[in-house]
């Protein structure tokens, strides 16, 4: 079912919750209004953060078509992070790629995850962020499978386990725009994405 149309108030409401959650990659370079950088991480870090997913090991691979049109191979200046849901229901990774024009951010939430155990056939929630422009969500997780996931430990400090999470999936559905541009198509298709991040588990094992 089609989304029905959501207010730019909404769309708001969705940008401040992503911020929140993950300051270094969810916060915009620069707002579309002002042309300045937004409340947050300081530009330096954010930079810093640009470079670091996982080392240089980290990337983000998608096809995307239809009011967006992008092969993205990310490697190279891309911000990750991740963390365990509260409930412990799943873990949610984000991706941003280099500052500039146009820059992408994807945000996976996948449930059914549990801390070093590999998966198969999970579902996906994933939102897309176009810097100073439309913001994509699938708002629910009947359009997007992550087909496979595999873990390997990078550190652990007291209750809290990091890990690298790979993973290859799709999208079956169109993914609709919260604020589609007027007179212009609202939705996008995600064929494919790979994809290998960071998670932070609390109170694992």
């Amino acid at each position: 079912m089609l989304l029905s149309r959501v207010t730019s108030a909404t769309a708001a409401v969705l940008v401040a919750t992503l911020m929140a959650r993950f300051p270094a990659v969810a916060a915009p370079a620069r707002t579309a209004a002002s042309g300045s950088a937004p409340p947050g991480l300081p530009l330096a870090v954010q930079e810093k953060a640009a470079v670091d997913c996982l080392g240089g090991r980290g990337y983000l691979k998608a096809r995307i078509r239809g009011a967006l049109v992008r092969d993205l191979d990310l490697r190279r200046k891309l911000a990750c992070d991740g963390e365990s849901r509260p409930d412990g229901s799943g873990v949610r990774l984000s991706f941003a790629g280099p500052p500039g024009p146009g820059r992408l951010r994807l945000i996976f939430g996948v449930s059914g995850v549990r801390e070093g155990i590999p998966g198969r056939e999970l579902p996906v929630n994933l939102t897309l962020l176009e810097d100073g422009g439309r913001i994509f969500a699938t708002r629910g997780e009947g359009k997007c499978t992550l087909d496979d996931l595999r873990q390997m430990r990078e550190t652990a400090a007291g209750h809290t386990h990091t890990w690298r999470l790979t993973a290859r999936g799709f999208c079956t559905d169109p993914i609709n725009a919260l604020n589609p541009a007027p007179g212009r198509s609202g939705s996008i298709v995600v064929s494919r994405f790979d994809f290998s991040g960071v998670v932070t588990f609390a109170g694992g094992h």
